[in-house]
């Protein structure tokens, strides 16, 4: 069993930059990181402390015994520490897509 669908996206902090990779189409990533973030609403507070890192990396991904089809939700592995910090890296993601 593999990887259905990925989405790796890497932040580097003190440059504000965003590396990609990922086997979905280009023009589906923005829909995809807009869907996972709508299933985050009502999930609650984390008050995990945030990791102080010099690059995040946030994994979001699809496997067949982790996603559920009714509510496309996805599971993802993070090095924030905290959801809230997660969370806000990829609205910057999300603008800096729109942008370019």
């Amino acid at each position: 069993m593999g990887l259905d669908l990925f989405l790796k996206i890497d932040y580097g902090i003190e440059i504000d930059k965003f590396h990609h990779c990922t086997n979905i189409k280009e023009e589906c990533v923005s829909d995809i990181v807009s869907d996972f973030l709508c299933g985050q609403i009502g999930a609650g507070v984390d008050d995990s402390k945030a990791n102080d890192q010099d690059i995040y990396e946030i994994d979001i991904f699809e496997i067949d015994i982790f996603v559920n089809f009714a509510d496309d939700s996805f599971a993802c592995r993070h090095n924030c520490g905290n959801k809230g910090l997660r969370e806000g890296i990829l609205m910057r993601f999300l603008n800096k897509l729109s942008k370019s």
